[in-house]
């Protein structure tokens, strides 16, 4: 028998089974729909695919979801500071749980999009991957996840309003029901002075999303630590629900941050600071790219264990990465080459753990990335290679320095008398 017999005799032995199995399950066959074609292909487009399938763009439709949403267009706002062209974010919380975020910056664009005929307010709010994020001369560095966030948003709401002050212009368009046009974009107004921005108001629709009101602490949360990871950034929250009003600003960034975080406690050093940019070339365009890293980090007398935070683009990294790998590689160079100088270490067996020299050691380690790359479905873990040495050098500088011009850092930390306790 040769193998299209072989391959015959199997296709006819399961149609017969499946009409077996059928008939006895009262199956009629022959009223099935055998006209299986391409008009049986469905294909959900653009927000459509976004209201179908929402825990592809935000988790999931719960509280994580709802509060995505938030962040999203928050994300956008915290863009425009990145790029030197916002200082403000104002969010607001309606008595009827709707959301307003508002920035002084630059404002969505409002002319006519080339390719799609509309407003480019429009196309950014109703397009998929369509938002300045992905066009180079636009942002060198970007917050969020996806870079989807406005349209997904606006497909997951049941109304969004956007007002955009541009040019002595002030803009606006409507939406709802899912991203369809209310309104489009029109000039309702001008004024006079050079200011810009955006504002934007959602009301989610929560025939998709659960029904829930908004976690003021959570956005809170959030609010405070995009001021602490952006220096001088002014973030405020308004909850016209309880009348409550909340702002932040940190002139310090994460060295405020890191103080805030060891209130209480006991401190061995101060507060160590690094700051600075790694470049290098893109191994396949070859154009410059750069890293900017800020690092605080100081040791506790009273802390036994480690708390180490990192971030990348303002995303909380809880799973660490390259760039936490980086601050290891530094400390443990540095703090061995420092114990072999100092006498405490003959040999390579005696040197230093990385957990010998974290314990007590609180730190902020956070990397501003053009293209990072992430690993894992939660996104919480930072997989770019240049991160690792980013950290590394920017942080070695610092550190190095700290420990030739502070001598007897080792009687403060008791490195030696940790050293002594393995042996």
């Amino acid at each position: 028998m040769n193998n299209y017999q072989n391959q015959n005799k199997w296709y006819n032995c399961t149609v017969f089974i499946t009409y077996v199995i059928c008939n006895k399950k009262g199956v009629n066959m022959s009223s099935k729909n055998h006209n299986y074609d391409a008009s049986n292909i469905t294909y959900l487009e653009g927000l459509e695919h976004v209201r179908k399938r929402p825990g592809m763009y935000i988790g999931s439709t719960s509280k994580s979801g709802l509060h995505h949403m938030v962040w999203e267009i928050v994300d956008n706002s915290v863009d425009e500071c990145m790029a030197g062209f916002a200082d403000k974010i104002f969010i607001t919380i309606t008595e009827n749980n709707q959301i307003i975020v508002e920035d002084n910056g630059r404002g969505i664009p409002v002319g006519t999009h080339e390719k799609f005929g509309i407003s480019a307010l429009e196309v950014v709010l109703t397009k998929l991957n369509a938002g300045g994020k992905f066009e180079s001369n636009a942002y060198k560095v970007s917050g969020g996840l996806h870079g989807v966030g406005a349209s997904v948003v606006n497909a997951l709401s049941k109304s969004l309003k956007a007002w955009i002050k541009r040019d002595g212009n002030i803009y606006y368009a409507e939406f709802a029901n899912g991203g369809k046009v209310v309104k489009h974009t029109e000039i309702i107004g001008q004024y006079h002075g050079s200011e810009t921005g955006t504002k934007i108001q959602f009301e989610p629709d929560y025939t998709i999303m659960e029904k829930l009101p908004f976690d003021k602490e959570l956005i809170a949360d959030h609010a405070k630590q995009i001021a602490y990871l952006n220096k001088g950034l002014f973030v405020s929250l308004k909850d016209h629900r309880d009348n409550s009003y909340q702002e932040y600003q940190y002139h310090n960034g994460i060295v405020d941050y890191i103080n805030e975080l060891n209130k209480g406690y006991i401190h061995l050093t101060n507060v160590l600071y690094a700051s600075g940019e790694y470049s290098y070339k893109h191994e396949i365009t070859g154009n410059d790219v750069l890293i900017g890293v800020e690092v605080a980090s100081q040791y506790l007398t009273d802390l036994y264990r480690p708390n180490l935070i990192t971030y990348t683009n303002n995303i909380s990294t809880h799973e660490g990465g390259t760039h936490l790998s980086g601050f290891y590689d530094a400390i443990m160079r540095l703090i061995n080459n420092y114990a072999i100088d100092k006498g405490y270490i003959k040999n390579e067996n005696e040197k230093f753990t990385r957990d010998d020299l974290v314990e007590g050691l609180v730190a902020v380690i956070s990397i501003k990335h053009p293209e990072p790359q992430f690993e894992g479905q939660t996104k919480g873990k930072l997989g770019s290679k240049d991160a690792r040495k980013a950290v590394n050098d920017v942080y070695s500088e610092v550190l190095e320095r700290f420990l030739n011009e502070n001598p007897d850092v080792d009687k403060k930390n008791n490195w030696k008398s940790n050293f002594s306790k393995k042996k």
